[in-house]
């Protein structure tokens, strides 16, 4: 489906969700995976970042979001000690908008030549 939009006034979306890991336990071995969980009940300091785009429209971008939110919050352990638990959390789903801006960046002088503006 082709979409009408102009270069000199158009505008850009993409989807952000944002999402931190589960932290391992470092007493956790395979040998001993059937007793001891491999990961602990705490997060990771690090905010990761899952970013798709660009679109010409919010809506795709929106879906895309929620997509990828519900698909990372899915993600659970296949561990023995804790299956079913949740490796991911979403910390936030967003929308970020640009509009595409036209400046001069170089020009030819009357040589030819080529200068930075």
């Amino acid at each position: 489906m082709a979409v009408d939009v102009s270069l000199n006034t158009a505008e850009v979306w993409r989807s952000v969700v944002a999402y931190q890991h589960r932290k391992p336990n470092p007493e956790a071995t395979w040998e001993n995976r059937a007793t001891v969980p491999y990961y602990l009940d705490e997060w990771e300091d690090k905010v990761r970042y899952d970013v798709r785009g660009p679109y010409t429209r919010e809506t795709p971008a929106r879906v895309q979001a929620g997509r990828d939110a519900s698909e990372l919050a899915a993600q659970k352990s296949s561990g023995a000690a804790d299956k079913g638990k949740p490796t991911r959390r979403v910390v936030s789903v967003t929308v970020e908008k640009t509009a595409l801006t036209w400046g001069e960046c170089s020009r030819r002088d009357a040589a030819g030549k080529w200068e930075e503006v």
